[in-house]
């Protein structure tokens, strides 16, 4: 969601600034690289959809340590906390991938009528989501797939050079691509309601 629906003016994100750097705008500008290292790498590892998610997650937890926690290196301690997070996902993951039941027994398969629905169900959110994508003008849909592109090899590089070709700084492009996408997910909510 980019820089999500986070209350940028609460104490516990002026905070993070704040350990940040002293100077406001450097400290905005050293959040939103710290934030795209930090979707960097929850997309090395195939997090794509909810890189995002996971960055602001990891940030907020950061941020929500008291002032008497002592932070000797921000972006170090923000990799401990992405770290953890995906032990956490893969954690999670695992018990979601062989579930038993109660007295230890595998559980089967999903019937094959679910197998149905979930594919009729994965079709609606393609045609969703693609609806939406055309519903943005020609500037924004091809900024929002250069932001995402099918490969994920020297992202940081491809979104500074994106940043440098549109004039503006890395955390401006962050900010926009954030609004894109909460203008596509907002869409791809209503349409798929709808279609239910």
């Amino acid at each position: 969601m980019g820089i999500r629906k986070r209350d940028a003016n609460s104490d516990d994100f002026k905070r993070l600034l704040a350990r940040l750097d002293a100077n406001p705008e450097s400290a905005w500008q050293q959040y939103g690289k710290l934030r795209l290292k930090l979707v960097t790498y929850f997309e090395s590892f195939g997090h794509y959809v909810e890189a995002e998610d996971l960055a602001d997650e990891a940030l907020d937890r950061i941020s929500k340590k008291p002032e008497a926690y002592k932070i000797d290196d921000l972006p170090i301690l923000a990799l401990g906390f992405a770290r953890n997070m995906r032990k956490e996902i893969s954690k999670a993951a695992a018990k979601t991938l062989h579930p038993i039941t109660q007295d230890g027994w595998p559980v089967n398969d999903p019937s094959p009528e679910d197998s149905i629905i979930n594919k009729i169900d994965g079709k609606r959110r393609i045609e969703c989501f693609l609806k939406c994508m055309r519903g943005l003008i020609v500037n924004e849909r091809l900024m929002f797939f250069k932001y995402y592109p099918n490969e994920n090899r020297n992202l940081e590089q491809l979104r500074t050079g994106l940043a440098q070709e549109l004039g503006i700084s890395t955390g401006t492009l962050a900010k926009r691509i954030a609004r894109l996408r909460a203008k596509v997910e907002s869409c791809c909510a209503t349409c798929y309601g709808q279609a239910n």
